[in-house]
């Protein structure tokens, strides 16, 4: 499995699973066909509600909030 990132975040293998499972329907199948999808994405990181935020660039594509990993 190939590194998935959006800004300067490298996302876990474990939060690149949880996104393959929700895209299953937009044909996302594999990190690569995740990185492609997640290109113009922006990354946030958000304390306060302590989740790691990918933002889309339009309203058509679905914007994540990603839990922190607590272990």
């Amino acid at each position: 499995m190939s590194k998935v990132t959006v800004g300067q975040y490298e996302l876990t293998k474990k939060q690149v699973q949880l996104l393959l499972s929700q895209l299953k329907t937009e044909r996302v199948r594999n990190s690569e066909d995740l990185q492609r999808y997640l290109k113009n994405y922006e990354y946030m990181d958000d304390p306060s509600r302590r989740c790691h935020l990918l933002i889309s660039p339009t309203d058509k594509k679905e914007s994540f909030a990603i839990p922190y990993d607590e272990t």
